[in-house]
């Protein structure tokens, strides 16, 4: 609490803690607002003790701020070493934590980064009839009609999609050692690449001046039905909304993600993000990492595990930007997102149906970003790597029954010189 102090327990059996100081930050929306230090900390071993912590000054502070400091307020506590021992070095973590802290100024930032002049969309068929245009002066959505996905998202004369690429529902993943020792590449197979049947594509004038597109599909194999919402502003903003419901009497087998892939050109590749970091981490393996604002690479997102599989996924995410070197920038917003931004197709990474002796060092590079925008992902699991017990506990597996996810994209784009 921020009028409380912060609890420590002793768990060491023999020593206490006087060779360790503890280091303060106060995160806001993820950007440091206080920090400090406690040098010394008696507390004996198997024993508790409280040390009061001076955070409400910070978050008052805060508050009469807080057009910059809007949004979830965290607390990260790092025990750092006095003085070298035999094993390690002054100055080493050995131990941290991060608290979520309850303030009356958590509520996120509903600012938007654009700079776009607002102008009346036009929706447009195309030559053939196979394709409609939303859009105006400053942007442009192109969806296909024979598929009912984007294939053209063009801001500022800019196409956030790369040649080729769309926006399209995904819901699998190159599948892990435990994914393959639970047998879930057969198992599960059924996601991978599903027949989508497109039923319906609905255009509608709503009265804020959006356009929403709703395609609905069937998919056989799963009996089930899938719907897409776009609505698509005249800034070039697009709210999309996934949702999936099960028909079919039969259980359907688990899901590995629940999400959807964005292509995007190869040289958008940096990424920026407020979400669990820096490390890859997964539903059921994310408490070792901690809610900040990160940057990597697609390519620094690519762990190279000896043999391919998935790998790359950060949890937690409240908002993502995917640039290129000019700055142009797509901004994804939702609500605990999964997400990563790898330089490979899920097909490169994919084993199949058997484990075979590839390596990183085999793979072929993708023509895209694959950004990948995740409602729900399964854990990796890992009781044993051999068996059922691979596969990730109940709690962390994603039952394809009654599933839906909302995200914002919001682009900004640099103008060459």
């Amino acid at each position: 609490e921020i009028n409380g102090g912060l609890g420590i327990f002793n768990e060491h059996f023999f020593r206490d803690l006087s060779d360790v100081s503890l280091r303060w930050t106060l995160l806001c929306a993820g950007n440091e607002v206080g920090s400090g230090m406690v040098e010394d900390i008696d507390c004996a071993p198997q024993t508790a003790t409280t040390i009061a912590l001076d955070l409400k000054n910070y978050v008052n502070t805060m508050q009469l701020d807080n057009k910059n400091n809007v949004g979830q307020l965290l607390l990260n506590v790092d025990y750092v070493l006095k003085n070298d021992d035999k094993l390690r070095k002054k100055g080493d973590v050995v131990a941290y934590q991060q608290l979520e802290m309850n303030a009356t100024n958590t509520a996120a930032s509903g600012q938007k980064e654009h700079n776009y002049k607002q102008k009346k969309l036009k929706v447009t068929a195309l030559k053939g009839g196979e394709k409609v245009e939303i859009g105006n002066k400053t942007m442009s959505v192109v969806f296909d009609k024979t598929t009912g996905f984007i294939v053209s998202y063009v801001v500022d004369k800019c196409n956030m999609l790369g040649e080729g690429g769309t926006l399209k529902p995904n819901f699998w993943r190159a599948v892990t050692d435990n994914d393959m020792g639970a047998t879930l590449q057969r198992r599960s197979k059924v996601w991978k690449k599903p027949e989508m049947q497109l039923q319906d594509i609905q255009i509608d004038r709503q009265k804020g001046g959006e356009v929403e597109v709703k395609t609905s599909f069937f998919l056989p194999q799963v009996e089930g039905n899938l719907t897409i919402i776009y609505v698509v502003n005249a800034d070039g903003s697009i709210v999309v909304s996934q949702a999936f419901e099960a028909k079919g009497k039969e259980k359907l087998p688990v899901m590995l993600r629940f999400g959807m892939l964005m292509q995007l050109p190869y040289a958008m590749d940096r990424s920026e993000f407020l979400g669990r970091g820096p490390v890859e981490n997964y539903p059921d393996r994310n408490s070792s990492q901690r809610i900040g604002i990160y940057k990597q690479t697609a390519d620094e997102q690519f762990y190279p595990y000896i043999r391919p599989q998935e790998t790359g996924l950060k949890t937690d995410v409240e908002w993502w930007k995917q640039s290129d070197e000019s700055g142009t920038t797509l901004k994804i917003t939702g609500e605990k997102l999964c997400m990563s931004a790898l330089h490979y197709d899920i097909e490169t990474l994919d084993e199949g149906n058997e484990k075979h002796q590839r390596h990183p060092g085999d793979l072929e590079k993708s023509r895209f970003t694959n950004l990948f925008i995740d409602g729900m992902h399964a854990g990796v699991g890992g009781v044993d790597s051999w068996s059922y017990r691979a596969e990730t506990l109940p709690a962390y597996r994603i039952e394809p029954n009654a599933l839906s996810f909302t995200f914002r994209l919001e682009p900004s784009v640099v103008k060459k010189q």
